[in-house]
């Protein structure tokens, strides 16, 4: 009984084998560009918030600066807070309202300006907050234990702050912030003269800073988080109130 030969088809070893590199090449590359996807979109959230709040702020700072009775370059009205050498805060009193932060670089928790009653869904730490204080009781010089340098208050009231840097889809920090008096740019009618005012604020992870450049890890570095470590420098130009001398 002759039975007809049959021809059997399908795919060789090797055939099979470069199928599967191809496809395994070809998984790769989508996802690799999905997670570059994803970090390009969480870096612009990022940015985009930086931004706002830096706005925000400018504009906050701008109108207080403007309207105040007077303003001095002084320790009363503009007081960096230093501990063993290391700026971790400050406060720019201008006579109706007084700013008062945190740096977010790293510092002694006891060292640090809290709220004298936690708010809902805080930490109870300052960040940068506007208080009512038409005394500059903040800016006032207060030793603790005979050291000047100390002076600070460590506690503002939660019912006259308000929080400036709100938690929202990421966790901002101030990160630098001074004031520059230009002396020789007085209105000698007014007494009005001009404020360079600075201010830094970023990413509040201070795990992929640089704390001591004060900048983001570059990406070759493992600690490194091109998606969410940010930093934005805000320089307000400001006509400041009649001068205090």
């Amino acid at each position: 009984m002759n039975h007809a030969a049959r021809n059997t088809k399908g795919f060789t070893l090797v055939e099979l084998l470069l199928s599967m590199s191809f496809i395994a090449v070809l998984l790769l590359a989508i996802a690799m560009t999905i997670v570059q996807i994803g970090t390009t979109y969480n870096r612009g959230i990022t940015l985009k918030e930086i931004n706002q709040t830096g706005r925000a702020l400018s504009e906050d700072i701008r109108y207080n600066v403007t309207a105040s009775q007077g303003f001095s370059s002084d320790t009363n009205s503009f007081l960096p807070v230093s501990v063993g050498g290391n700026d971790i805060g400050g406060r720019l009193c201008l006579g109706s309202f007084s700013y008062v932060w945190n740096y977010g670089r790293g510092a002694l928790s006891a060292e640090r300006v809290t709220f004298e009653t936690a708010p809902a869904n805080s930490n109870g730490e300052v960040y940068f907050v506007k208080v009512s204080d038409p005394g500059k009781i903040y800016c006032a010089t207060q030793e603790d234990n005979g050291q000047p340098e100390h002076r600070r208050i460590r506690s503002v009231d939660t019912n006259v702050a308000q929080e400036l840097l709100r938690k929202g889809d990421r966790e901002l920090a101030l990160h630098d912030f001074s004031v520059v008096s230009n002396d020789g740019a007085v209105d000698e009618t007014t007494g009005q003269r001009l404020l360079e005012v600075s201010f830094t604020i970023g990413a509040g992870d201070l795990s992929s800073m640089d704390e001591l450049q004060e900048k983001c890890l570059p990406p070759g570095n493992p600690d490194a988080d091109i998606a969410y470590c940010a930093l934005q420098e805000f320089t307000l130009v400001i006509r400041a109130g009649n001068r205090v001398n």
